[in-house]
């Protein structure tokens, strides 16, 4: 059987900033090249645990979190959940949705459902109001977001393809940039 990676973007339709998940997932699906089963979930953290099984081997999960000084609107972030879920509280605290992602992979870890491998990516904003467009800033972002998250995907995808008995998605650690308008500022990313 070969390696099932699921990518659910989340937000809230008609939210300002807070549909940017859901957008990028929308563009994820329209690739033709991309292994992954893509979802939308407005309501991620009271079906994830559900919608997971023993097939999943890399869950990503896409969502928008209230940009700040250190985080600026129109930036994005990967963060790994089994070395980062401190960041990802800080992050995604304040959930638009019924139960929020951050309590959606608890429960998932729980109840023995959550893949070994879970990456969040945040994209930043500022216009959580109701309106049916995310902002300029964001806007720009959600391309070149699902475009790296498509190469992150494939990446781990080909670093999986090892000699049997090996898991070289285990290997060395790999930069875990934070995405700016007009640039890239690396932070260390770090395993167990």
């Amino acid at each position: 059987m070969g390696l099932s990676v699921r990518i659910v973007g989340c937000g809230r339709s008609f939210m300002g900033d807070d549909q940017a998940g859901l957008l990028v997932a929308r563009k994820l699906q329209q690739s033709t090249s991309l292994r992954a089963d893509v979802f939308c979930d407005e309501a991620p953290g009271d079906r994830l645990a559900g919608e997971l099984d023993e097939n999943v081997e890399l869950l990503v999960i896409v969502d928008a979190a209230l940009a700040d000084g250190n985080h600026p609107a129109g930036s994005s972030e990967r963060i790994d959940y089994r070395t980062g879920a401190d960041a990802l509280t800080e992050r995604l605290h304040g959930s638009t949705h019924t139960l929020g992602v951050v309590e959606g992979l608890k429960l998932a870890e729980v109840l023995g459902v959550l893949p070994r491998h879970v990456w969040i990516y945040v994209i930043f904003g500022t216009d959580f109001e109701r309106r049916p467009h995310v902002s300029p800033t964001v806007g720009s972002e959600i391309v070149p977001l699902a475009r790296r998250i498509e190469s992150d995907v494939d990446h781990w995808l080909a670093s999986r393809a090892g000699p049997p008995g090996t898991d070289l998605a285990d290997g060395p650690a790999e930069p875990n940039p934070i995405t700016q308008p007009g640039g890239t500022k690396p932070i260390a990313f770090r395993r167990p």
